[in-house]
């Protein structure tokens, strides 16, 4: 297999622009390689933006540059140590890593200048004891070829290094598929996969194959399934020896990591029997006050049931039985049968004393805070009937309409709006509006329709009214019913 980066050099030539001229000239040297590695291909890569401010300069693309580069050749002049440029991040992480030995970065004198004042003094500059390329005519040419020869002995080195490399990242890569295929049977055997595999991402190059990304991959996937064997190993093991609880965070982790049948069965299992125990734990303070609760109703301790019930209420959660309503139903009961059974206790006195007033209100005080909604019935229903017994038809000679007052207060109960008007009778009163008769309550609803030439008072239940030429009893729903013999009106 041949690797397309191994027969690619990248020399990246940096320069300060004004040394544009000097930096032409270290090319067209340079191209003397090409013909001295006809196997291989050397692009050289120039950067020649001028840079003067540090903190406001994008150096990614220079960081691009310089760490994909096989050979980095850094022209330093007088104008050129004194930028920025020569300074920024990208290039000192360069000297570290030449001084580290994990990459090639050298230093080229131009001209003379405080070059050993910079981080470049540790390193080993070109031409050889750092003398100037382009200072003296006379050893200009010389100093070239040496110059070109100690590139040419760099990029031998670099050649010797890709060609290592790639021999060792092929030998790890096969070593790790090997064990990656073996880990179907042997999930242990990913344990010796995924170093190797990180290796191979580490030494992997521009070029190789296959991507790094399909490396990367097989890293997540091997750390997946490490972390997956080991957390569904300790729940198993966690499970075997009846460590619940461990064993059902093991298998949710398990899970996490990827799905399992075996672990969902295991975990829904175990999630089951935990939920059944929490809710177990959670019902019994409802439960123990529920049938004390229970208990002190079937004796008819009302009062210590009601207190049980409400206790109960209190540690009632949604979808717990009996329902809150039912509970709240038992309340109620209680709260009714203590009210009635202390107002019955009272009774019994006044009526053995023939209190008989305090009797009335004894019971009607019980009603009301037994039922409060059937006692405003009842307490509307009795005003009623004491308003039917007083309501009295009058006439409006102004409106020359009829209406109802009561004969006490004389209050207006009924306005004035009908054209005929009889007294209650069974508690409603015959009025005429427009030309026909109907029949209304005390409070002025209209209970039978308007639909008689004219009606009679009820008694007995029924009313006798006339329609058309027919004559015929009525009750209080207004449906006809039997009554006299009907006769017809001639």
């Amino acid at each position: 297999m041949h690797l397309n980066s191994t027969y690619i050099l990248n020399i990246v030539v940096v320069h300060h622009p004004d040394d544009a001229g000097a930096a032409a000239e270290v090319r067209r040297q340079l191209s003397r390689l090409h013909r001295q590695n006809k196997a291989y291909v050397i692009n050289t890569i120039l950067h020649t933006e001028q840079v003067e401010d540090e903190d406001a300069q994008d150096w990614s693309f220079l960081a691009e540059l310089v760490q994909s580069a096989d050979l980095v050749l850094v022209l330093l002049s007088e104008v050129a140590i004194m930028s920025a440029l020569m300074l920024s991040p990208p290039l000192r992480e360069g000297i570290q890593a030449q001084l580290s030995g994990t990459k090639q970065l050298v230093p080229v004198i131009l001209e003379t200048c405080w070059w050993e004042d910079t981080p470049y003094k540790n390193l080993e500059a070109l031409p050889q004891g750092g003398m100037p390329l382009l200072e003296n005519p006379l050893l200009q040419e010389e100093l070239f070829d040496e110059f070109v020869l100690a590139v040419q002995a760099r990029i031998l080195l670099v050649r010797e290094e890709k060609k290592n490399n790639e021999e060792t990242y092929k030998t790890v890569l096969a070593e790790a598929d090997k064990l990656f295929e073996q880990s179907a049977t042997q999930p242990a055997l990913l344990r010796k996969a995924l170093p190797l595999y990180r290796e191979a991402v580490e030494k992997w190059r521009e070029g190789y194959h296959p991507l790094v990304t399909v490396l990367n991959t097989r890293v997540t996937l091997c750390t997946r399934e490490i972390n997956f064997y080991h957390y569904a190993e300790a729940a198993k093991a966690a499970h075997k020896r009846g460590d619940r609880d461990t064993a059902y965070f093991n298998c949710k982790d398990a899970l996490q990591m990827r799905e399992d049948a075996v672990i969902r069965r295991l975990y829904d299992q175990l999630n089951t029997e935990i939920q059944d125990e929490e809710m177990r734990a959670l019902r019994e303070p409802f439960d123990r006050h529920l049938k004390r609760g229970h208990d002190y109703f079937l004796n008819m301790e009302w009062e210590e049931a009601k207190a049980e019930y409400h206790q109960a209420l209190d540690f009632y959660e949604e979808g717990f039985q009996p329902t809150r309503d039912s509970i709240q139903y038992k309340i109620e009961t209680c709260h009714r049968e203590a009210t009635l059974e202390a107002a019955m206790r009272r009774v019994r006195v006044y009526y053995a004393i023939q209190d008989y007033v305090r009797v009335i209100d004894t019971l009607t005080e019980a009603l009301r805070d037994i039922n409060k909604t059937a006692y405003e019935r009842m307490e509307h229903v009795m005003r009623l009937l004491r308003t039917v017994e007083k309501a009295v038809p009058y006439h409006d000679y102004k409106l020359s309409k009829w209406g109802y007052y009561h004969k006490d207060t004389k209050e207006v109960i009924i306005a004035p709006k009908y054209n005929g008007a009889f007294r209650f009778s069974e508690n409603l009163a015959g009025v005429k509006k427009w030309e026909k008769w109907g029949f209304i309550d005390v409070e002025g609803n209209e209970i039978i329709p308007f639909l008689y030439d004219f009606v009679g008072h009820f008694h007995l239940g029924v009313a006798e009214v006339v329609r058309g030429k027919e004559m015929y009893f009525i009750n209080h729903r207004g449906d006809r019913v039997e009554g006299p013999k009907v006769r017809e009106i001639n």
